[in-house]
């Protein structure tokens, strides 16, 4: 059965302000979209495609299920930095028998990585603001892979170590991207 509704007819409340497709997609150009709730999507940034959520000119419009959700990934993402400190310390004694040196050595990739965590997330910002903020965060957990898997069969503790501060400077990112990505999002209400 077919609605009769139209323009004439449709409740005046909240549905005068919604557009249609057709509507303005002549207007917003082959690059952005409006759904029926007058938000509008625009493909964006670097790889447009690869993007699961759909990208919003003004992100304070996605729904709140959306915007939880995307505040757990970015938070998840945020456990990286500590957690790729901290996980060295039960096998120090291993790595330095392994590597064939002291604890006091393989403990200074620790001390390295934590001095590129407090440094780097000044260049991530600037990059972030250059480039966007899907470039670097996925430019950043690329080379985070990269520099761990290279951390891994690193054959001497030289290796180690530059991969260690290589991978802690990749995953510093977080910390100055994710809170712009967080309150891109949110009202200072919410």
């Amino acid at each position: 059965m077919q609605s009769s509704i139209t323009a004439e007819t449709a409740p005046q409340g909240d549905w005068s302000n919604r557009l249609t497709q057709d509507d303005t997609k002549a207007e917003l150009g082959a690059s952005q979209e409006v759904d029926l709730h007058g938000s509008e999507r625009v493909r964006r940034g670097f790889l447009p495609w690869l993007c699961l959520v759909p990208a919003l000119k003004d992100p304070k419009q996605y729904p709140p299920v959306m915007k939880w959700g995307l505040t757990f990934i970015v938070a998840m993402g945020g456990l990286v930095v500590p957690l790729s400190s901290g996980v060295l310390f039960p096998c120090l004694i291993e790595m330095a028998v392994d590597l064939d040196t002291t604890v006091s050595v393989v403990n200074l990739s620790i001390a390295f990585a934590s001095l590129s965590v407090a440094i780097t997330p000044l260049w991530w910002s600037y990059l972030a603001e250059l480039y966007g903020r899907r470039l670097v965060y996925l430019l950043s957990f690329l080379f985070l892979g990269v520099f761990s898997i290279l951390a891994a069969i690193s054959p001497n503790i030289g290796m180690f170590i530059a991969m260690r501060l290589l991978g802690s400077a990749s995953s510093a990112s977080l910390q100055a991207v994710s809170a712009g990505t967080i309150s891109d999002m949110f009202e200072a209400k919410d």
